[in-house]
């Protein structure tokens, strides 16, 4: 009894002595009281939607041939420049966006605003791979790509996309990427055909793919063996005895090389005949300019004379005029004068030519062979006969 009633007295006096201190004590500074019964409240998120959108970064990216698109928030002026060209002036619109064209493909452009500055490179389509060669390697089911391709500054960075597409089958397609022009595909079907395709990107998408088919399979190819069968193990038979046989002569040698038809160099398959393609090359001009002249009207004070003399017969400006206000001079009304002035012209656009705002251009005549698509050259042509081992 003693024990229970000694217990509770010490767990009162505990609970009034907390409560006291946390009475008298002041809290530390930036800490907030707790609500009754509770904890202590922290912000831990807070909606930033009503802040300024003008806080926002600048972007560029290219969206088109020879151009840019440039995100940032609305109705911010933005220069664009690059060494060599005329800076331009552009505001992006409602949306935040501004679309600047005309510009010259894999030269780096700066875009400036009052608090930012980004640079960006205006890009061309990306021209398809050539020579695509598909090889067998040591281990079975992996081949070797090989390719060759145009790297200019115009169509910026690209990377491949490297695919084998099975024939006739519904087994899934291999892929990978890589920025070399050479790629190791593994885990081919050795029973499988595949045509393999090679496709190059760059900032404004994907190119034509070249394409390469397989007459036969690896397991075919490389005289792997497609699936191994266990073979029984036969009884032992006794010994026939045979006559002895002729040795039958050797069979005619088969033939030691084969013909096949392929693209040339440089050229892709399209069905049954073969394409290349080139962009676009243009012709610039510097602005050249000429004298012109032109004339303005200049007006003049009209001339002067003494006033003294029309006092002496008592007559102001007996010659016309008006007296001035200081009553000495007669001041003739004024002169208009026509001056004949000089200034620089630009000449006019030389035929052939457009102004793209910074210079003159034009596309250079169609290449010998080629005919023009409508976005770049194209040249058509039969496969060619190659001799091969067989």
């Amino acid at each position: 009894m003693l024990t229970r009633r000694f217990t509770a007295t010490t767990t009162a006096l505990a609970t009034a002595l907390t409560l006291a201190l946390s009475l008298s004590l002041p809290l530390a500074a930036g800490t907030a009281a707790a609500p009754m019964g509770g904890y202590a409240s922290e912000v831990i998120a807070q909606d930033l939607s009503n802040q300024s959108a003008n806080t926002a970064s600048i972007a560029a990216t290219p969206n088109a041939p020879n151009s840019l698109v440039i995100t940032a928030a609305p109705g911010v002026s933005l220069k664009v420049e690059t060494a060599g060209s005329k800076p331009r002036s552009v505001t992006t619109n409602k949306k935040g966006t501004a679309v600047v064209t005309r510009l010259i493909a894999g030269r780096n452009y700066t875009i400036n605003s009052d608090s930012e500055s980004i640079t960006a490179m205006p890009v061309i389509p990306v021209t398809p791979a050539s020579s695509l060669r598909v090889a067998t390697t040591d281990t079975p089911g992996n081949v070797e790509l090989t390719w060759k391709h145009a790297d200019t500054p115009a169509q910026g960075a690209v990377k491949y996309r490297v695919t084998a597409e099975p024939i006739n089958n519904n087994q899934a397609a291999i892929t990978g990427e890589t920025t070399q022009q050479s790629f190791v595909l593994i885990g081919l079907d050795l029973a499988t055909r595949y045509q393999f395709t090679v496709t190059p990107i760059n900032a404004l998408g994907a190119g034509k793919p070249s394409t390469a088919v397989m007459a036969s399979s690896l397991g075919e190819i490389t005289g792997k063996p497609i699936v191994e069968q266990p073979q029984p193990v036969p009884s032992p038979q006794p010994t026939p005895v045979v006559n002895p046989q002729p040795v039958p002569a050797p069979a005619p040698a088969g033939p030691s090389s084969r013909t096949i038809y392929v693209c040339p160099d440089g050229f892709t398959e399209v069905g049954n005949l073969c394409e290349k393609t080139t962009p676009y090359t243009f012709t610039t001009r510097t602005y050249s300019y000429h004298d012109e002249t032109y004339t303005v009207s200049v007006e003049k004070p009209g001339p002067a004379y003494a006033a003294d003399i029309a006092q002496s017969t008592g007559t102001p400006c007996p010659w016309g005029g008006t007296i001035n206000a200081a009553g000495d001079l007669c001041l003739m009304p004024s002169v208009t004068e026509t001056q004949t002035r000089t200034r620089q012209v630009k000449d006019a656009i030389p035929a052939g030519f457009t102004d793209n705002g910074t210079e003159w251009v034009k596309k250079n005549d169609i290449p010998a062979g080629y005919t023009d698509n409508g976005t770049e050259w194209k040249q058509i042509t039969a496969k060619e006969a190659r001799v091969v081992p067989a």
